[in-house]
């Protein structure tokens, strides 16, 4: 194979991920504060990974002025109950047509409640 030149540059933001609770068969959203720390041209799409089993979201799309991110998450009524910290967010961004690719928010939690749970009761 080639050698092919490899440029390696600061991260463009970190982020954080706040945690969340929600009940089996709801849906919730996600934020994540967002810190720039170098300005990028266009736009870049968020997807929120690590997601336990029954547990889906759908992308969202900042710009460099962007200070937080909201992402909705929907669990299925047999989403695996418990406190999950494996959530992470995939941020993509273009730099001279090609995708760069960050791994941010490491450690976000989501606590996934049984249905049938008053409010306020203690678990």
């Amino acid at each position: 194979t080639q050698i092919a030149p490899l440029e390696v540059v600061a991260p463009y933001l970190d982020l954080a991920i706040e945690r969340s609770v929600v009940r089996r068969g709801q849906t919730t959203r996600l934020t994540a504060k967002i810190e720039q720390k170098v300005a990028f041209s266009g736009t870049a799409t968020v997807e929120l990974m690590g997601l336990p089993g029954g547990v889906t979201s759908e992308p969202a799309v900042i710009t460099h002025q962007s200070q937080q991110v909201v992402l909705p998450v929907q669990v299925a009524a047999d989403a695996l109950v418990g406190l999950h910290k494996t959530l992470y967010c995939q941020v993509t961004l273009q730099r001279n047509g090609q995708p760069v690719v960050h791994h941010l928010g490491r450690g976000g939690a989501l606590r996934i409640e049984p249905t049938g749970i008053p409010d306020g009761e203690n678990r």
